[in-house]
């Protein structure tokens, strides 16, 4: 006999509409799924129940603000690059020169024979170049990560002789 109780527990999970426990597929399958409808109400209106005793419990303030909180656009912050003879080569437009706080951007420009081109951040000197090999040859790369506020590049050139007039 304590066999068949072990045995029975298992088969009313598997077989949860033998006994009432779930939804029929069609409405008139079975007098208990039938006489279980009309005496309890609808998971539909239970739901629906639920729901708006929760809505109304939680204060309108804290509803503006998780909605507003969440269709916020990142604050951007534009990006001002000054370079006077024109090394800079991926100068963005003024309508693509914002950018997020903490996002890394990379500036790339012509290399300079026997000289260094220095970057500026807000006209404090903030580091030279690195070589980069792409498939055209290679270029200098200046790494920069965006400050929360808006800031000035300028680049200048250290070291080296005057620029040639003909290299301008």
């Amino acid at each position: 006999m304590k066999r068949n109780k072990f045995y029975l527990v298992p088969l009313l999970f598997l077989v949860p509409s033998l006994f009432g426990c779930a939804p029929s597929a069609s409405s008139g399958s079975s007098a208990l799924s039938s006489s279980n409808d009309s005496s309890t109400p609808s998971s539909s209106n239970e739901s629906s129940a639920l729901s708006s005793s929760n809505e109304s419990s939680i204060p309108a303030s804290s509803k503006e603000s998780s909605q507003s909180s969440s269709q916020e656009q990142p604050l951007t912050y534009k990006l001002t690059i000054i370079d006077p003879n024109d090394f800079i080569f991926d100068k963005k437009t003024d309508e693509e020169s914002y950018y997020e706080a903490g996002e890394e951007i990379k500036i790339h420009s012509y290399p300079i024979m026997d000289a260094d081109l220095a970057m500026y951040v807000d006209g404090v000197f903030s580091c030279i170049q690195t070589d980069v090999e792409t498939d055209e040859g290679y270029c200098w790369e200046y790494k920069f990560v965006m400050p929360s506020k808006d800031v000035t590049l300028e680049f200048r050139i250290q070291g080296g002789g005057p620029i040639p007039s003909s290299a301008l």
